[in-house]
């Protein structure tokens, strides 16, 4: 269950980040250099597409 709560973890800075931005802003260099980041975390633990599914509902709420 940690990965999947790490997974949840990220999933919620992402749409935090994407929320707290503006959408003129969501081109910016700082913007896209955090969700790189964000999605590369999230690849390097993912392991079985159903916590993909979990984060995909997660940040579709």
């Amino acid at each position: 269950m940690k990965k999947v709560d790490k997974l949840l973890r990220i999933a919620d800075r992402t749409k935090s980040l994407i929320d707290r931005t503006p959408r003129s802003k969501r081109k910016g260099e700082k913007f896209n250099r955090q969700m790189t980041q964000n999605i590369n975390e999230y690849k390097r633990i993912r392991e079985k597409k159903g916590l993909l599914d979990r984060i995909l509902r997660r940040i579709n709420k």
